[in-house]
């Protein structure tokens, strides 16, 4: 009986040790650096071509508030079907990305219109090319997947208590 489980355990450790495939290329130049260009129509290719160097910056999004661009993964996690904290004046958007719709995400909103209550982004410099904004499009209008290509799925919302019952046994 022991033995069974002794060798049902080593099983399932050997099982549970499947090596996960990792969604960014590992070419390395000899100094050291990745050699590999991401499609810039995904995540990992707008955060290296455009939220790392222009807006991961510090006292912008360098960690210092939402959206945090330090890292791909922060940057997708704070961005698609996160609430807007700082809204047009009719408050018009819920998520800052909404994937397959660019009207309804505050993010090309943001590159691309200046709003009366707050500036076009990235407010410090130039304002994005209209490559960059086409690849952002792009990205949104292809479901906003993450940097395996998993497409995002908006989650349940808590269940909210409107009151309580008391019942006597």
């Amino acid at each position: 009986m022991k033995t069974c489980l002794f060798a049902a355990l080593i099983a399932m450790i050997i099982c549970s040790c499947a090596k996960e495939e990792n969604p960014f290329p590992a070419e390395v130049s000899e100094e050291g650096g990745s050699t590999a260009s991401p499609d810039p129509n995904s995540i990992a290719g707008l955060h290296k071509n455009i939220f790392a160097p222009r807006c991961a910056v510090p006292s912008c999004h360098g960690g210092t508030f939402e959206p945090d661009f330090r890292t791909v993964e922060s940057t997708y996690y704070t961005l698609v079907y996160q609430p807007v904290v700082k809204n047009t004046i009719n408050e018009k958007y819920t998520y800052r990305v909404v994937p397959r719709d660019t009207g309804k995400s505050w993010l090309y909103h943001r590159v691309t219109r200046h709003d009366s209550l707050i500036p076009r982004m990235p407010i410090y410099m130039d304002a994005l090319s209209t490559e960059d904004i086409g690849h952002i499009k792009t990205w949104i209008l292809n479901g906003a997947p993450d940097a395996r290509g998993v497409l995002p799925v908006l989650a349940n919302l808590p269940p909210k208590v409107a009151g309580y019952n008391a019942y006597d046994a």
